[in-house]
């Protein structure tokens, strides 16, 4: 299926590793120009590497999306390089582990604050395009109770940003511009935390990988491929969505 991506223009933010790699190879392969931020430059510079060259343009910059000034002006400065924006995926996130106050305060930036300065600069350049969409990454600790304790943080937080996003999906309704989230579950890819428990303890991630309907870890591409489709025309009709990837591990019923 064409997604219609084609021309399209594109920032992903934690763009250069993982989930946020994947997302950014699938939105080149389907034409679409490509800026992509995060912290870590080697990781940003070698995945600029590997995708240019592929016809669509990509650039990428090391920045911190928590940084009040230095976010917002990257943000400004990728459209204008760009030439517009059609697509803003926000995918980066820190997960630190702890539970005092410089891990809620960070973990509140990352994944709260980063969405509400993305979108301060970004919403006018979006309501300028004729298929406007925001995708953001969130996770199925939103939505479970039983986490590790290091980890209420990072999900509470998380779960701030999923009702922040279904509120901004109908504010920007009118504007033209659709907002969604996904939420992907235990995803396992090189580099990953996945891939380093596997490491050391195998058997425990073989006993959570059976807890799953299909009875594996999810990978980054399964995660991209239905980012990549509610950020493009074919979900046109879809907008205030929370779309869980995770092999069926949350046992809810959504229908």
């Amino acid at each position: 299926m064409d997604l219609g991506l084609r021309g399209r223009r594109a920032i992903v933010t934690g763009g250069s590793k993982g989930i946020g790699r994947a997302i950014t190879e699938l939105l080149i392969a389907e034409g679409a120009d490509v800026a992509i931020c995060a912290r870590g430059k080697e990781d940003l510079d070698a995945t600029v590497a590997d995708f240019s060259g592929r016809g669509p343009a990509i650039f990428g910059d090391s920045v911190d999306v928590t940084d009040p000034e230095e976010f917002p002006a990257w943000i400004e400065s990728a459209v204008e390089r760009l030439g517009g924006l059609d697509v803003l995926i926000l995918n980066a996130a820190a997960k630190p582990a702890g539970q005092d106050d410089a891990t809620w305060e960070l973990t509140f930036q990352s994944d709260v604050m980063q969405h509400v300065r993305a979108l301060r600069v970004a919403r006018p350049h979006l309501g300028r395009s004729d298929a406007a969409s925001v995708v953001a990454i969130s996770s199925i600790t939103a939505l479970e109770a039983p986490i590790r304790p290091d980890q209420t943080a990072y999900g509470t937080v998380k779960a701030a940003m999923l009702s922040y996003s279904g509120k901004m999906a109908r504010q920007m309704g009118g504007e033209g511009i659709r907002m969604n989230v996904v939420s992907p579950g235990v995803i396992e890819f090189p580099g990953g935390m996945w891939e380093r428990y596997r490491q050391v303890m195998p058997a425990q991630v073989d006993e959570i990988a059976a807890t799953t309907a299909v009875g594996r870890l999810g990978e980054a591409e399964e995660v991209a491929n239905a980012v990549v489709f509610l950020a493009s025309p074919r979900a046109s009709y879809i907008t205030g969505s929370s779309l869980r990837v995770d092999g069926g591990i949350v046992q809810a019923i959504d229908w």
